[in-house]
């Protein structure tokens, strides 16, 4: 942090509580990386969406393709709720939020969801 005059902080708990707790619009990152079923990923979007300043970034880790894979043809969508969740999330508050990225690790698996705030 100190060689680009920023900080980061790493927060570890319940992340749908400790996000309520942060100010509004005092952020310009938040990745969570907490609950993976569908109800907490909510809570854990809905927490975060005031907390991001305009121009910020709210991150999701574990964007995984098994659940479209493997659960949704067994009839199991959104036992793993972080897809469902976050798609649903940039429909939703769409103009004020944006997908920025999509990664994807070598296996092609995994990877994180970014959104931006734009307004």
């Amino acid at each position: 942090g100190r060689r680009y005059r920023s900080a980061v902080k790493c927060q570890w708990g319940p992340s749908a509580k400790l996000l309520k707790k942060l100010p509004d619009s005092s952020h310009d990152l938040i990745y969570v990386d907490g609950d993976h079923e569908y109800k907490g990923v909510c809570a854990d979007l809905e927490n975060a969406r005031s907390k991001v300043r305009v121009g910020g970034l709210l991150v999701l880790n574990d964007y995984y393709r098994f659940e479209w894979q493997f659960l949704a043809q067994r009839g199991r969508w959104g036992a793993y709720g972080v897809i469902h969740a976050a798609n649903e999330f940039i429909m939703r508050y769409q103009p004020d939020w944006e997908l920025a990225y999509v990664t994807f690790g070598p296996s092609g698996e995994m990877g994180d969801f970014g959104m931006r705030r734009v307004r």
